[in-house]
């Protein structure tokens, strides 16, 4: 036996049942709300990078971390064999952490350090550790204190000095640090001697100073 047309007078008694025309109605109200957006949310256009460097030195070092050198963390080659260009334009220091060589790595007694460089009107804040033997080396870790030039977010275009790190042969160092892709800003060069155009390289820690002591593990590099 087929189904039939309701009739007209079954479609009218439906439509003018209070009950089911409340709920229809209070399910379409429902559905409005759940599609209504007044407006788009709010959109962050830049482009964040959080990542921890890994470095080992090849030589004992004294050397000045600049904040015009943080954008060359990550850097694409520009004009092959000749240059490239940073990759970021704003930056801020998470931590630094050291640890120190083993005694039996080293003539001098194990030793590592990180002077942050204070904001104007505060002094310098200095940490350090001595090993005490071949199976204690030196350890640190340290956060840029608010007081001091490195403790909020910088531009790389500023050449002013962060702090000053002194490693020992083979000490490993992780810098933790947030980053802001470049979006138009004026992207700065560097002088290399080798590069492919379009490469990426993680570039020395210290190559601001030129000693290209603390080089980048497990990545592409060059000077």
């Amino acid at each position: 036996m087929g189904l039939r047309e309701p009739t007209w007078s079954e479609t009218f008694s439906l439509a003018k049942n209070p009950s089911k025309s409340k709920r229809r109605n209070r399910v379409g109200r429902r559905v409005q709300r759940s599609l209504g957006i007044p407006q788009p949310p709010p959109f962050h256009s830049p482009v964040y990078v959080r990542h921890k460097f890994r470095y080992v030195a090849s030589a004992s070092a004294t050397f000045i971390l600049a904040s015009n050198y943080m954008g060359y963390l990550l850097s694409v080659g520009k004009v092959a064999n000749s240059s490239v260009a940073s990759l970021f334009y704003a930056f801020r220091i998470r931590s630094i952490e050291i640890w120190g060589p083993s005694g039996s790595t080293t003539a001098q007694a194990p030793f590592c350090s990180v002077d942050w460089l204070g904001a104007v009107y505060t002094g310098n804040n200095y940490v350090s550790d001595r090993g005490i033997s071949s199976t204690q080396p030196a350890h640190l870790k340290t956060r840029p204190p608010a007081a001091t030039s490195a403790g909020d977010w910088m531009n790389t275009d500023n050449a002013l000095t962060l702090c000053t790190i002194i490693v020992q042969t083979s000490a490993v160092v992780d810098l933790e640090i947030d980053l802001i892709v470049n979006n138009g800003n004026n992207v700065q060069t560097n002088a290399v001697a080798t590069a492919t155009v379009g490469n990426v390289y993680a570039m020395a820690l210290d190559m601001a100073s030129g000693t290209h002591v603390l080089v980048p593990e497990a990545y592409a590099t060059t000077f």
